[in-house]
């Protein structure tokens, strides 16, 4: 770990994973349920992105939904969806589905809040998650059949 930024909703760890010397930044998400601490969380973050040109993560419990198709009953999207959306947008990020419809549930009541987020253009096919497997010793497959929301493409297994 070269260094890391704490805030309230979440930490940004930059470092390399030492066997390949792969620099990335990795950033874990805990986002408070209020409406306008999503904005402040979402500005501290397109504003700490633009400072560092590594290759990145963004993952976590953003507490909200980017399309009305996440979160059972909905039938249109909200401000705070498109402010999230509009996150993933102004930063360039893929949603890497993780084949679950929802990641919360309580009741009659279910969301996919949590995300995993990340750039494509700074990653080679599978290098990113093979890095981040081998360097935080994640077993073989882990990452197997993951998808990307934007153009549903197989990322493919991680050996």
């Amino acid at each position: 770990m070269d260094s890391y930024t704490t805030m309230q909703s979440w930490i940004c760890i930059i470092g390399k994973f030492t066997q390949k010397n792969f620099g990335c930044a990795i950033y874990v998400v805990y986002a408070l349920n209020e409406h306008a601490q999503h904005l402040d969380v979402w500005n501290q973050l397109r504003n700490l992105r633009a400072n560092y040109q590594l290759p990145f993560i963004l993952l976590g419990d953003f507490n909200e939904v980017m399309h009305p198709s996440e979160r059972r009953g909905a039938a249109s999207q909200t401000p705070s969806m498109r402010e999230l959306a509009g996150l993933v947008q102004d930063l360039q990020l893929i949603d890497l589905d993780i084949n679950q419809a929802y990641t919360w549930i309580r009741s009659n009541r279910a969301s996919k809040i949590d995300h995993i987020l990340w750039i494509q253009r700074s990653f080679k096919g599978t290098e990113f998650f093979e890095h981040v497997r081998e360097g935080m010793g994640i077993a073989h497959g882990v990452f197997a059949g993951c998808q990307t929301k934007s153009n549903q493409d197989t990322i493919g297994k991680v050996e």
